[in-house]
């Protein structure tokens, strides 16, 4: 979306990055018409049904060369019943607006699968966030 690029632009011209990324503002559940070492999808699964993160997961795929790599930022729902309460919130807050919710990595793991990617690795960032990464399969 132009509003969401023009934004992004001026936050990477601020930090000094500019220079090192190029910004494409397109249709993430149409083909992606761009080639890329990196692509990163931050807060944008949480938002959707499965099937449409899955969906947004394929359209990624079918643009990667096979080194490129995909790096998610989402909150991974922990296994631990009594910790993922903590996250009930951020839940019923996205079931209530786009329908989405947040997910536990085992079920990030099976959207990767379902995507022809393999899931490489998750590293905590800021709590409660952490990137998850995935190359092609």
């Amino acid at each position: 979306m132009p509003q969401i690029t023009q934004g992004a632009q001026q936050h990477l011209e601020k930090e000094g990055v500019a220079n090192r990324c190029q910004i494409v503002g397109g249709d993430m559940f149409a083909e992606w018409p761009f080639k890329a070492d990196l692509y990163l999808i931050s807060r944008v699964l949480e938002n959707w049904s499965d099937e449409q993160a899955i969906a947004i997961l394929k359209n990624c795929r079918k643009a990667m060369d096979p080194d490129s790599k995909v790096a998610l930022v989402e909150r991974i729902l922990p296994e631990d019943k009594d910790r993922a309460l903590l996250f009930f919130l951020f839940d019923l807050q996205m079931l209530v607006g786009p329908g989405g919710q947040d997910h536990t990595l085992e079920e990030y793991q099976s959207f990767f699968k379902a995507a022809n990617l393999s899931f490489t690795r998750a590293i905590p960032l800021s709590p409660p966030f952490s990137l998850i990464e995935a190359v092609g399969a």
